[in-house]
């Protein structure tokens, strides 16, 4: 499965069905279910992490940060972080965030001191995506680590980039409209505003630029309507690419020549070995990840979850029906 489908792995999965079974809530935690079915669950993934070793960490050691991509998602990020790990990097992305609840709650509450120290005990030495590309985290990261290099990430143009990110919010919608749309209004919308606001200075409305509408006319379907916006209102689109525009322009100043590298992933290995200064650059063709096939696959994978999960209260109770109608005809016959 591509990588950014990791956004709902089997983990999430679970825990939105124990959610959607027992009112569960997004309250200071990314979700957290109340009742006797999510204590069983979090017994179930206890179980998990101790014994199947998901999300281990124990064979890990400090990290400092060696190397921030800044650039918005859609910008190959995915591929790079292929293509670092090649390199003998290891790299935080998004679809790791939300792999990661600690991570992803530190994150909702803008806890920058122990996100970052976590994220450095965590084994990770570089950070790219959307979620640790802002502006407010590139200068974090550099006052923090100023040894650090930085790629700046950027696709052929920005009506290209914005094609492409206006596409992969229309992808997402299914998951956002069903179930966080009913479980974690409050926790979607919080995670879109931190990004927005350093992905996208001056935008009039940068939440509406990062996949969420909200106003109040939109409160019913705050993602499809910010996404029909994007792909088809251009007053939309010029205030998010005016936006993407001066957020580059801004990460731009604030680095030296000899500590940034402006990057697409269609130059390969070799620039991007020299300026990290690998004498041993890979002869293979540069990883290409989450292309318009794979967006489309994600696209499939996320409608097919939100069908599983609207019909399973359906078959759960037509299963309890017909259980109850077998013990009645039973008894007449007894």
């Amino acid at each position: 499965m591509v990588r950014l489908v990791n956004i709902i792995t089997l983990r999430h999965a679970l825990i939105l069905l124990a959610c959607i079974a027992s009112s569960g809530s997004v309250q200071g935690s990314v979700i957290s279910c109340s009742s006797t079915a999510g204590k069983i669950l979090d017994s179930i993934l206890h179980f998990c992490d101790s014994e199947l070793d998901f999300d281990s960490d124990s064979d890990q050691q400090t990290q400092a940060i060696k190397l921030i991509v800044a650039g918005p998602g859609r910008t190959g990020t995915s591929s790079i972080n292929e293509a670092l790990s090649t390199l003998g990097y290891h790299g935080l992305h998004g679809s790791d965030l939300f792999n990661d609840p600690e991570l992803a709650t530190l994150y909702a509450n803008e806890n920058w001191d122990e996100f970052y120290e976590n994220v450095a005990a965590k084994g990770y030495n570089a950070t790219l995506d959307t979620f640790t590309a802002g502006l407010a985290h590139v200068k974090e990261q550099l006052s923090r680590y100023p040894d650090a290099k930085v790629i700046i990430a950027k696709r052929d143009s920005l009506e290209v980039w914005y094609k492409s990110w206006a596409t992969l919010l229309s992808y997402l919608a299914p998951a956002h409209q069903f179930p966080l749309r009913y479980l974690s209004p409050a926790y979607a919308a919080r995670l879109a505003e931190i990004s927005a606001k350093e992905l996208f200075p001056g935008a009039e409305n940068p939440v509406l630029c990062c996949g969420l509408d909200t106003s109040e006319d939109a409160s019913s379907d705050p993602v499809g309507s910010a996404v029909s916006l994007l792909l088809n209102d251009k007053a939309t689109k010029d205030m998010c690419m005016a936006a993407i525009e001066r957020y580059y322009e801004e990460i731009e100043q604030m680095l030296i020549p000899e500590n940034k590298l402006v990057f697409n992933v269609k130059d390969g290995y070799e620039p991007l070995c020299r300026f990290l200064g690998i004498v041993e650059c890979p002869n293979d063709d540069f990883p290409w990840a989450n292309d318009k096939a794979e967006m489309q696959t994600l696209y499939l994978t996320l409608n097919v979850m939100k069908a599983v999960i609207l019909l399973t209260p359906v078959l759960l109770v037509w299963l309890i029906a017909r259980k109850c109608r077998f013990k009645s005809t039973k008894s007449k016959f007894d």
